[in-house]
């Protein structure tokens, strides 16, 4: 689960790391408020040698005036040399540049550079990004109390449901007054994973009922 504001570096371990690509760029998509000014580049590298670290290095020191660039790199082996270089920008990022490394060999990493790095150890295993965009999809326009509540509860963790309700708030939802201040709530409240999942799937049905789509 991303958080925002975003880190300068993140490591995602993934079996097959092409196939984390997708969920990831929907997760960076609702991390980042302003997506005009979102920029995502990806490269996919069987072995990340140090003549291509030192490429990416320098991809990664050009500052991004005005705008957000995450940089998603996947691979299946790295070189020693080739993480020393790495650890340049790791250690002092550029402004507005933010990356990703999607690999099967995290745990082999050197600790210098895990160190510095966030680890998302369970997004790559998470339901399909692209399943709950949907499922915000299907409540915003539900009818009912009981539709609204059926789908609410497919979301099977507080992360999910974090999820749920930044593909939400990526909606018009100012004519929908109740709903939009139930978002806010549960946004809110999410952030403490000892939350009351089944409470704050309630809150968002009731208030979506009471306030249904015009469409």
């Amino acid at each position: 689960m991303l958080e925002t504001p975003l880190h300068h570096c993140y490591l995602l371990p993934a079996q097959q790391p092409v196939d984390c690509i997708a969920t990831l760029e929907t997760q960076i998509e609702s991390a980042v408020d302003d997506s005009d000014l979102l920029h995502i580049e990806t490269m996919q590298i069987d072995r990340l040698t140090i003549e291509l670290a030192l490429e990416l290095r320098d991809r990664g020191q050009q500052k991004a005036v005005g705008e957000v660039r995450c940089l998603i790199y996947t691979f299946n082996s790295i070189t020693v040399d080739a993480q020393n270089a790495l650890l340049k920008i790791i250690e002092n990022p550029a402004r507005g540049i933010h990356f990703f490394f999607i690999t099967p060999m995290v745990e082999g990493l050197l600790e210098t550079v895990r160190s510095r790095s966030w680890i998302l150890s369970d997004l790559c295993n998470q339901k399909d990004t692209e399943k709950i965009v949907q499922m915000a999809e299907d409540f915003y326009s539900a009818k009912g109390l009981a539709k609204c509540l059926a789908i609410v509860d497919e979301v099977d963790t507080i992360d999910e449901l974090r999820l749920l309700v930044r593909a939400l708030s990526k909606r018009e939802i100012s004519k929908r007054r109740e709903l939009g201040q139930a978002i806010e709530l549960v946004a809110a409240y999410s952030q403490d994973n000892s939350a009351s999942l089944k409470l704050l799937r309630e809150l968002l049905a009731v208030a979506a009922s009471r306030s249904p789509s015009s469409s």
